[in-house]
């Protein structure tokens, strides 16, 4: 029997050294991105707090406006804000058309998992599943739902399955135009899916052979492509848009927010400015001491999650993966700064890392669930979209929305 358990002693033993040696590389990573992000925000609050937000000729800096309409209508809502907030009126309530859509979703990357995963079932599978970016993730905060998370979810999952029957999804030239082009088709339901798709480039670049150098860009500008022209039409197109809504989103210090940007003379780019959109909103409810705390708790999110990955993977770290994740979080990255809902970022992408990423049979367990409950004990911190300085939990909202719509239903 001893002799019988040493084998898997030693396994353990070994996953453990991996754990404290990819803790302190990505620990070494991880301080100077989080003191060098956190730095360049504050310089960035200081430049809007003085006043001077604007661009070439004295006009106001306006990119990214066309992208942050709260409005109905298709500018950044697309497709979605034509159907589900009118929806969402007529129901008296924007938790239950939103939670429709969000419970298909969840069916279908439910399904994905189960039948992606099943020859290998593993507790760490279920585990993930708690993990921000879960199917459970709209259920802390349903104003995240019918969104361009759920929208990517669904693609990737798709393309999931598709690879389980043997069609391996993207695969050359002409397949990653296919993906391209569904992308691009995807996004008139919203645009702001396209910073998900070099993410969703670079994990399927992963379970593709090492090649040559040209054919991989070769398939990033098929994947690219189009979406990115949708992008710039979608851009081009967008009139105008009414701001209003956006200082009235956040009642709690919208209309404090709304009177320190006009008395400043500088209108709606206080809100919409790129990227002091977040950084003067969310330092201005919360204080700069928050706005550190929230970089912290997502940089070692992030971590965690690109740790978790790679071990799924087989731990493997070479200059390819490495640049790939890189792409990945590069394609985030302009989230980041044009709004605050940093939970959100980071959920889509580790969901579409348990979508995407094979499990590996021969893991031991232990190490590994530790890293995973790790990372869902911080989720809890990290989830919703960061408006309040105890990043308050959507919940109770979610569940106080349907009973007031209930009662409103049934009363005479």
């Amino acid at each position: 029997m001893t002799d019988a358990a040493a084998p898997s002693d030693t396994a353990t033993q070994a996953e453990w050294r991996w754990l404290g040696r990819t803790a302190t590389n990505l620990a070494i990573v991880a301080l100077p991105v989080t003191v060098g992000f956190v730095c360049t925000m504050r310089a960035l609050m200081e430049f809007a707090y003085g006043g001077q937000i604007y661009g070439a000729g004295g006009q106001p800096w306006a990119f990214g406006e066309w992208m942050i309409s709260y409005a109905s209508g298709f500018v950044r809502r697309g497709l979605t804000g034509e159907i589900l907030i009118p929806l969402a009126h007529l129901f008296g309530s924007p938790a239950i058309p939103f939670l429709l859509v969000t419970v298909a979703c969840a069916v279908l990357i439910g399904l994905t998992l189960v039948y992606r995963y099943a020859p290998v079932a593993r507790t760490e599978a279920v585990l993930m599943l708690f993990l921000p970016a879960s199917v459970l993730f709209p259920l802390w905060d349903y104003n995240v739902v019918g969104r361009k998370e759920q929208l990517v979810l669904a693609l990737c999952a798709v393309l999931a399955l598709a690879g389980r029957r043997g069609a391996a999804p993207g695969d050359g030239v002409k397949g990653s135009l296919v993906v391209g082009l569904v992308a691009a088709a995807m996004m008139l339901l919203h645009e702001g899916l396209l910073f998900f798709l070099p993410l969703m480039f670079a994990l399927l670049e992963m379970g593709r052979p090492p090649g040559s150098l040209g054919a991989a860009a070769m398939r990033f500008s098929a994947m690219l492509g189009p979406p990115t022209l949708v992008f710039a039409a979608i851009a081009l197109a967008s009139g105008p848009i009414d701001t209003a809504p956006l200082f009235q989103a956040v009642p709690e210090y919208g209309p404090g927010m709304q009177a320190w940007c006009a008395a400043r003379g500088i209108g709606s780019i206080c809100w919409l400015g790129f990227p002091t959109s977040f950084v003067v909103g969310y330092v201005y409810n919360i204080g700069f001491e928050g706005f550190l705390r929230a970089a912290c708790l997502i940089v070692l999110q992030g971590w965690l999650v690109t740790a978790l990955f790679l071990r799924i993977r087989g731990g493997v770290a070479d200059r390819r993966t490495m640049a790939l994740l890189a792409i990945g979080w590069g394609g985030l990255a302009p989230l980041f700064f044009i709004a605050f809902d940093w939970g959100r970022w980071i959920a889509a992408a580790t969901m579409m890392f348990v979508i995407l990423a094979p499990l590996r049979p021969d893991l031991p367990r232990r190490p590994l669930a530790v890293l995973v409950l790790g990372a869902a004990i911080l989720s809890v911190f990290t989830v919703g979209h960061l408006q309040s300085q105890s990043f308050e939990i959507g919940g109770p909202r979610l569940a106080k929305s349907l009973i007031e719509s209930a009662a409103t239903a049934i009363a005479p």
